[in-house]
């Protein structure tokens, strides 16, 4: 049970003892609790010296609690609720609270996406977020909360006014009381240990003396027991608990050293600071911000903000092999993810550019120029970047701990201030160290003499930032001296288990640079061997998996005590989706974005966000609207005239001509159930009156047990506490702000902690499913282990893009040749199965499929390494899958005449028919998007589609290409930015790779090609139709990327090809691709073969759409550029 639960508890119970059946109001209340603990309650002016600018102050010696007397009684109870909250939990600990601590509508943990999560552990803020926990507890209990909602029907606004409290306290309890299911953790954390006493190995590591020590701790052999038992040897031998600095990566498990150390020292816990390397370092960047020219609160960047922050200088960065006209921000992740790498090394902007530039000296070939170049953009961005940064006094991750170690290296009396205050150093989870966090403890611990570190170099699974157990191996240089003993026994697993684990250990790469894992397996010998089933294929992998989960089941071990533990999330959504078609209930959230409830609240941000309100196709399809397809096109289309947004036309929708009694009957009910909103409103405000006032969305799903269903409110939880947290910058309305984040988020894969499961919902009857990555830290009874096949795990080496410079990264010398960005991924990969191996307590199982399509898969090169004792089962026991579920509905159209389509709307289609459905058919809108970058990609687009009518005879000249450029940029082009010269000649950059590419051609026949197919026609615009200086006719198809690796086999190339046959024969024009980034020229020239495919495809597109056929196909890269990413798949009933 953590320590918020424990608030809760508490403060129910001095609810109940205060209310003693009666109903007080929060002001009475808090009189009530105060008074029975002999406390009076002093109200002060703002500014009055006893309160020294605090919001208020508990005095325990004066048993008096004094307090800001704020203009309404709602603010002043929850004021006193929160210093109660220090009463009943944080004792002998001055409470003096500040305007940013006392905040009871504050959610227990920061949103696991962006900036915020860096602050999360520090000892004060952590004591703050429990006192807010208990206040709103202590003012609404949860069990009230939701009777008051659920049985009584009251809304958010009502249960405020009724209990005199603050509006957004009342809804955040709703969100805990209604959406995250009550009860404790489920038990799935690490081992304690043992219990008891600690064992010999824990005792004599907790009782070191003599210099540094690295203590390496195996799987399951209690490391916190032992590190918790350090601390308290520390204390009872004299330390000061407030000279205890105790660092590891995690909030969570921070948050379970502090919880652990409270239990036996609670007096001594509030004072030893646990955090995050990173928490650490903001802290020391905020104690002398003065030095570091920096805010005194300073603003930390994430990835997205940091995206965003250079898009907005694409113009001045000078790319050239990272320029990406299409999506920008692919290449600037990249960029970024190799900054991020250089600070974790602590190589400054100045010293990469060094080292690109001796790369281009040595480059032997053109591979080896062409990544010098790359570096040298990498460098040159990284200036800009970090200018970028100081300019807003502002910093990212890398800066947390690079800048604090710079700051501790370079200004003696700052270190040794910092020295005499944190003594003794304890670290968690060593082999997470990356070279910058290794600088930072030597700067911190001096020689080491008070160092006691943790960790298990078996378990490094974190490369992908900067973290190595070369680290580990490093130790003994790093701090001279040192001393290196292991943890003994393992309390988790079945000697069986450990025995498969210590076999594959022996063979692991990192094993050469740790002492030898030799566990004793306190357990003993009580369940079966390890075993691995072997299926035909993925699909029958998945029913040999759901057929064990339920043999297991039946046997006693509950769902919630295995887990499915996947590499890649790929398997872990193919897996969940089959467990759940055989009627296995999966604790699985996926990517939370693309949840249909998520979607849902989406959709509805779209009506605060554009005046063309595409959402609506999402929300009136929601059952309390049941608004009829025809009547959302007719809204719509009265938005698009422009007199009037979506939003305003739900307040009068009788009066949008077509519009039926029954559509204006829903439509306005979604205008009751959103009044009093507007465009200005900020995402939480928009979400938080949708659901606890006007509308009955969350009725179904919190009046059901099904599991799917509390998955449902569990993922709508997080996605509020997303949008309460996150702090978008940019211009334009909130809602807009907030989508245009999730996009960029989804697009750069930078959601995925938003698939945590939230702790008290782990207890719920359902399978887990989760990376092995997330399952780091946990057990389980019985751990299933799928894809031990070749290009399965281990997974397949991947060069990055972007790879450090030559002697960026140096190397503890072993031995090992080779490439080592190869051998660092084959160790992490080694390192990831054997974490997942050790999760297992007493039954592991895994799996391999023989094939994957037609593709015959060899098994993983990881299972000869367990040894003979594995057990392996040929056709294991399968479930089969349920009824499938029915195919979508066909959409009727009305039919208009044949059918005629653009080839880039067939093209459309072909990618995805939803889209074609939403852009062709529905004329949606979309939701645009309008950075300074696309405003003028739009620019570039509307002159490239004046081209056609050029006149015959017209020389394709630069000059008349930027008068066009010219007429288009100030509807079109970014006016007004503050780059927007350098916008302008990035536009003009690539008409003049247009008319270079153009020279000696002139305008030909503008007539667009004509084809013809049985079930309608195309037509085929190629993009400029020319003629050579010889009268040759020359179809130019453009396209704004590089030509790279364009293999000319679009669907719409192939009915071009078709067309001009038809039109000039075959063999009489030349068909090519041109690439404005680079004037690459592909030619095209497909075998009939292949153009005969593409026609057939285009049949069968086209007598699809004749029926109505128009299925969503996902896709990872272009769902999160689609205009209608958010409404997806979502359509309401009824006919065109």
């Amino acid at each position: 049970m953590d320590a918020f639960e424990v608030a809760r508890i508490r403060a129910r119970a001095w609810h109940e003892e205060a209310a003693a059946g009666d109903d007080p109001g929060a002001w009475e209340l808090v009189e009530r609790v105060a008074r029975a603990r002999g406390y009076e309650l002093v109200p002060l002016a703002a500014g009055d010296a006893l309160l020294d600018s605090a919001e208020a102050m508990l005095d325990r010696q004066l048993e008096a609690i004094f307090y800001r007397a704020a203009e309404s009684t709602a603010e002043r109870a929850a004021l006193i609720a929160h210093e109660l909250g220090h009463l009943a939990l944080h004792e002998h600990q001055p409470a003096i609270c500040r305007d940013d601590d006392v905040d009871a509508s504050t959610p227990d943990e920061p949103s696991p996406a962006g900036a915020s999560r860096v602050e999360a552990y520090g000892v004060r803020e952590r004591q703050e977020l429990q006192a807010n926990v208990f206040a709103r507890e202590l003012l609404l209990p949860r069990p009230l909360a939701r009777a008051l909602f659920l049985d009584r029907g009251l809304t958010a606004s009502a249960i405020a006014g009724r209990r005199q409290l603050p509006l957004d306290v009342v809804r955040q309890q709703l969100c805990d009381a209604l959406l995250i299911p009550a009860g404790d953790d489920g038990g799935d954390g690490e081992t304690a240990g043992g219990g008891g006493d600690l064992d010999p190995s824990q005792e004599a590591a907790a009782r070191h003396r003599g210099g540094a020590l690295l203590l390496e701790a195996g799987p399951g052999t209690g490391k916190t027991r032992a590190l918790v038992g350090r601390v308290v040897h520390l204390v009872e031998s004299g330390a000061d608990p407030a000279s205890i600095l105790a660092l590891t990566f995690s909030n969570k498990a921070a948050a379970e050293i502090t919880e652990r150390v409270a239990e036996v020292l609670p007096a001594a816990a509030p004072l030893i600071w646990t955090g995050t390397f990173h928490a650490f370092g903001l802290e020391l960047l905020r104690q002398h911000h003065q030095r570091l020219e920096l805010e005194a609160d300073v603003p930390v960047v994430d990835r997205s903000d940091a995206i965003e922050l250079l898009e907005e200088l694409l113009p001045t960065l000078g790319l050239i092999h990272h320029q990406n006209l299409y999506e920008p921000a692919i290449e600037l992740r990249e960029i970024l993810a190799a900054i991020s790498r250089a600070k974790d090394e602590l190589v400054g902007e100045e010293a990469y550019a060094a080292l690109a530039r001796a790369m281009l000296d040595a480059a032997g070939d053109d591979a080896e120029r062409v990544a010098a170049e790359r570096a040298l953009e990498v460098a040159a961005v990284y200036r800009v970047y970090q200018h970028a940064l100081r300019a807003k006094r502002a910093v990212d991750f890398g800066d947390l701990i690079m800048l604090p170690v710079q700051l501790l290296e370079s200004e003696p009396g700052v270190r040794r201030a910092v020295r005499l205050r944190h003594r003794h150093v304890l670290v968690d989870e060593y082999q997470d160290v990356n070279r910058a966090s290794a600088r930072l403890l030597q700067a911190v611990a001096g020689d080491g003499s008070r160092l006691w570190v943790v960790g298990d170099a078996r378990q490094s699974i974190y490369r992908f930032r900067g973290a190595s157990a070369a680290n580990l191996a490093r130790f003994g240089d790093d701090f001279p001296g040192a001393t290196a003993r292991a943890l003994a026994r393992n309390y988790r697993s079945t000697a069986a288990i450990v025995a498969a684990c210590s076999r594959f250990a022996r063979t692991m790469r990192v094993s050469r640079r740790c002492l030898d894992l030799d566990l004793e397996a306190a357990r003993g010998d009580v369940g079966p061997p390890p075993d691995l089933r072997v299926a035909a294929d993925p699909e029958g992998e998945a029913a040999a998996i759901a057929a064990r989960v339920r043999q297991l089941e039946a046997a006693g071990v509950p769902l919630y005590r295995q887990a499915v533990l996947c590499r890649s999330n790929a398997t872990l959504n193919a897996l969940a989706e089959a467990c759940e078609a055989r009627g296995i209930p999966v604790l699985h959230l996926g990517s939370l974005f693309e949840r249909d409830e998520v979607r849902d609240m989406l959709s509805l941000l779209t009506l605060f966000a554009d005046a063309w309100g595409s959402g609506l196709v999402r929300v009136a399809a929601l059952p309390a609207y049941a608004v009829p397809l025809a009547d959302v096109r007719a809204v719509l289309a009265k938005a698009r005239q422009g007199e009037s947004t979506v939003l305003e036309l739900l307040a009068r929708p009788q009066e949008i001509e077509g519009v039926s009694p029954a559509g204006a009957a829903g439509l306005a009910r979604l205008g009751r159930d959103l009044r009093g909103l507007d465009r200005a409103a900020t995402p939480w405000q928009i979400l938080a009156t949708y659901l606890f006032e006007g509308s009955s969305y969350l009725a179904g799903i919190l009046r059901s047990d099904a599991v799917a269903d509390r998955m449902r409110a569990v993922a709508l939880y997080q996605f509020l506490s997303f949008a309460r947290s996150v702090r978008p910058v940019g211009s334009g309305f909130p809602a807009t702000r907030l989508l245009d984040r999730v996009r960029r988020l989804v697009l750069l894969g930078e959601e995925r902690d938003l698939r945590q499961i939230p702790a008290p919902a782990r207890h719920l009857e359902a399978l887990p499913l989760m990376t092995i990555h997330a399952s780091k830290g946990l057990e389980f009874d019985a751990v299933h282990l799928p894809s031990l096949m070749s290009r399965g795990l281990p997974s397949t080496f991947q060069r990055p893009r972007d790879p450090p410079p030559a002697g960026m990264i140096t190397r503890p010398v072993d031995g090992e040749e080779g490439d080592p960005l190869r051998a660092d991924h084959d160790e992490e990969e080694e390192c990831l199965f054997f974490v997942a191996l050790s999760r297992a307590r007493t039954h592991l199982h895994l799996y391999r499929p023989e094939r994957v399509g037609k593709t015959r898969r060899k098994p993983s090169i990881f299972l000869p390494r367990l040894g003979d004792e594995l057990l392996v089962v040929e056709r294991p026991p399968a479930l089969p899958r349920s009824a499938p579920p029915p195919p979508p509905p066909a959409v009727r159209v009305a039919p208009a005449g044949p059918i005629e389509l653009s080839g880039w709307e067939l093209e459309q289609y072909d990618r995805c028919p939803r889209r074609f459905l939403y852009g062709r058919v529905l004329e949606l809108a979309g939701t645009r998007r309008d950075s300074a970058y696309y405003r003028t990609q739009r620019a570039l687009y509307a002159v490239l589609d004046q081209l056609a009518s050029l006149p015959a005879g017209r020389a394709i000249e630069g000059a008349w290409l930027r008068r066009r450029l010219a007429e288009a940029w100030p509807e079109h082009g970014p006016v007004d930015h503050a780059f927007e010269a350098e916008y302008r000649r990035l536009a003009e950059d690539v008409l003049d790779n247009l008319a270079a590419t153009h020279a000696g051609l002139k305008a030909a026949d503008s007539r667009p090609l004509r084809l013809d197919l049985d079930a309608g026609r195309v037509l085929l615009d190629p993009g400029l139709i020319a003629a050579g200086a010889g009268g040759d006719v020359v179809l130019r198809v453009l396209k704004t990327g590089r030509k790279g690796s364009y293999k000319a086999d679009d669907l719409s190339l192939g009915l071009v090809q078709e067309a001009a046959d038809a039109r000039w024969g075959a063999g009489g024009y030349r068909l090519e691709v041109v690439h404005l980034l680079d004037r690459g020229l592909t030619p095209v020239a497909m075998s009939g073969r292949m153009r005969a495919g593409r026609l057939d495809k285009s049949r069968r597109h086209l007598r699809a759409i004749a029926r109505g056929r128009f299925p969503a196909q996902p896709d990872p890269f272009r769902c999160p550029r689609c205009p209608y990413f958010f409404v997806c798949p979502a359509l309401p009933a009824g006919d065109l």
